[in-house]
């Protein structure tokens, strides 16, 4: 946590280590092309791909990713848009993801895929990483039932994190140290939920406190490729918390600062 700490502070002042890689092409997804049996649904940064029958499930995909899109966009002065697949479970096995369905996963370029709905499956998915089954959704959902309907909005905060990911890189803005570069898109994705979901800001800071099994004495130094999934979600855990502790500790616009410095930059900058 004193890390943490000593980051924002870092961050609050401009030191955050970032760098620029080589300039590549802005904005152009060089993206999967969808199978000819999914649909097509465009939003003005998100292209939606899905299954017939799950218009509802895109529709909400694409408002949420817009938003975040359309900010990051204006934030590098350029337009960045993502291509989003939307898959059955049957269709999540075919791709062979190396995350279960029920999480978010990526394909290739600027292509994110995420699940079509909830199951029974990823009811048993998010009570193995929370410890507990998903409370059930307030209100009547689109489909299934309202647990089925909970383990979407668990995935759909992710899916903002990895988003952010595909958004950092085709607008070529990146970290200079790994664990340093994996706390932007927990930055990008939590202006987001400052900007558009204020009021459930409490729940989902509990809900990435609670990723990867609570506390652990592990180094942000130690994040790296091929980890298993409870220790991947806790590094997510405390990414989302670096990144909470940097714009409670900033000023107005933080987020857009730091890409603009980063974008700008003419040298690295270490911590």
């Amino acid at each position: 946590m004193r890390r943490l700490a000593c980051l924002a502070f870092a961050v609050a002042v401009g030191f955050l280590g970032l760098g620029i890689p080589a300039p590549g092409v802005e904005g152009a997804p060089q993206d999967e092309a969808p199978p000819p049996f999914l649909l097509t649904l465009r939003g003005n940064y998100v292209v939606v791909n899905y299954t017939p029958g799950g218009l509802d499930r895109a529709y909400h995909i694409k408002m949420r990713l817009d938003l975040l899109a359309a900010d990051f966009s204006k934030w590098v002065g350029t337009p960045i848009r993502l291509r989003v697949f939307v898959l059955t479970r049957d269709e999540w096995g075919q791709f062979g993801f190396g995350v279960p369905d029920g999480l978010p996963g990526r394909i290739r370029g600027s292509t994110l895929a995420v699940p079509w709905a909830g199951d029974a499956g990823t009811i048993d998915l998010w009570t193995e990483i929370q410890g507990d089954p998903p409370p059930p959704l307030v209100g009547t959902p689109m489909r299934g039932t309202a647990e089925e309907a909970a383990t979407m909005a668990l995935a759909d905060l992710l899916t903002e994190v990895e988003a952010a990911r595909i958004l950092l890189t085709m607008g070529s803005v990146r970290g200079e140290v790994p664990w340093v570069h994996q706390i932007l898109p927990h930055l990008v994705a939590r202006a987001a939920f400052v900007r558009y979901e204020g009021p459930r800001l409490p729940e989902i800071d509990d809900f990435f406190a609670g990723l990867g099994g609570g506390d652990r004495q592990v180094s942000l130094e130690r994040y790296t490729g091929g980890l298993d999934l409870p220790t991947l979600l806790w590094f997510e855990s405390r990414f989302q918390d670096g990144a909470r502790l940097i714009l409670e500790n900033g000023k107005r616009n933080e987020v857009r600062e730091i890409i603009k410095q980063a974008r700008k930059a003419l040298s690295l900058i270490h911590i």
